[in-house]
């Protein structure tokens, strides 16, 4: 565990930050070996002068508080590292194989790996305390030791706290504090991710919508039938929702792919989203029942389901692919406007709901198409 966990922290934090340290030592370095001094100075005090450094260290307790809060601040930087490498997916599978491991043992695995990363920091103090104690200094020397080795402990006590404790993460969006006690049905988990994560996403598509709905209405003469407006506009406004339907696909691949190892049927797998669309196209929904009469917005809105459900399949067909699924919204919306012009919209919604089934029931358990 020790030699997987320095591979992977000490190593890469060496890694990221090599040209900074080696800047900083290979400073010092040539500063204690090639220093030039003003006048003549005797041979016996040339050491001294090069050590002027290290000497202040382990004798003015100034420069020792300067020095501490370097060690602090290289000390956050590779703990800021660490955490920032535990959250990453390819480093999960430490939190189930290092905590198996008792307490002392992983202790000691992380504070070899803390030590490994403050290497530089203890070989300067240990220079530091050698040479101290050759110069006759002792109380600060054994200050800075302690110190390093309670910082590297305190660090490495750190981690072990974090890996071992469940990441609670609070609701901190506005949706996510309003909604967090609702009930979350199975099919209609996407809401809840739009309402969260893609407000502005959702709310430019409402804007889209509404334009449409503007314009559609302004272009119509009064002597224009509702119901071929009213087809017309679902039209347009399922193609401006087609955003939705594909982040949707990716949503439901990547977080609930083991949905497929649930007990339902297809035809519910396939008829389940339609409670999401309803939710998201409440505002459209709202428009048509008050401009409707009641039989023409009920086949609208089935018109509408439909063309969803259609795209819905597509996606399953061809996989989280946008340039393809652009031109088979692009080809579908020609041939439901096609359609509309001469009135067969409505006749072809089973013809939609027959034709989405099928794509969706043979391509719905492609297991490559969720990469």
């Amino acid at each position: 565990m020790t030699e997987i966990l320095k591979k992977i922290f000490a190593n890469g934090f060496f890694k990221m930050h090599a040209g900074a340290l080696l800047f900083l030592f290979s400073t010092l370095i040539i500063y204690f070996f090639f220093i030039n001094t003003f006048g003549t100075v005797p041979m016996w005090a040339v050491t001294e002068w090069n050590l002027a450094i290290t000497l202040a260290l382990v004798s003015s307790p100034l420069v020792l508080i300067i020095y501490f809060i370097v060690c602090l601040g290289y000390g956050f930087k590779s703990w800021q590292y660490v955490v920032k490498q535990l959250s990453i997916a390819n480093n999960e599978f430490l939190f189930y194989s290092t905590t198996s491991f008792r307490k002392y043992i992983q202790f000691k695995s992380w504070f070899l790996v803390q030590f490994k990363i403050f290497l530089p920091l203890w070989i300067y103090t240990i220079f530091a305390t050698v040479i101290g104690l050759i110069y006759g200094y002792y109380l600060l020397p054994i200050c800075i030791v302690l110190f390093l080795a309670f910082l590297n402990a305190f660090i490495a006590y750190s981690y072990i706290q974090r890996i071992n404790s469940l990441v609670h993460k609070r609701a901190t969006t506005v949706a996510g504090s309003l909604t967090k006690k609702w009930a979350k049905p199975f099919f209609i988990l996407f809401t809840y991710l739009v309402l969260d994560k893609m407000k502005l996403t959702f709310l430019i598509t409402k804007i889209v919508s509404y334009l449409f709905i503007i314009c559609i209405s302004l272009f119509f003469t009064e002597t224009a039938k509702e119901f071929s407006i009213g087809t017309l506009t679902i039209i347009i406004l399922i193609t401006a929702h087609a955003i939705i339907i594909y982040k949707e696909y990716g949503f439901n691949e990547r977080f609930l792919y083991f949905s497929h190892n649930f007990p339902y049927s297809k035809i519910k797998m396939f008829l389940g989203p339609c409670l999401n669309y309803l939710v998201l196209l409440f505002p459209e929904i709202l428009w048509l029942v008050t401009t409707q009469r009641f039989d023409h917005s009920s086949r609208i809105i089935l018109l509408g389901l439909s063309i969803l459900l259609l795209y819905r399949s597509i996606m399953y067909a061809i996989g989280n692919n946008m340039k393809r699924f652009l031109f088979w919204i692009f080809l579908i919306f020609n041939v439901l406007f096609l359609g509309f012009l001469y009135a067969l919209t409505w006749y072809s919604v089973p013809i939609i709901l027959i034709i989405s089934y099928l794509i969706f029931s043979r391509n719905y358990s492609n297991e490559h198409l969720s990469d």
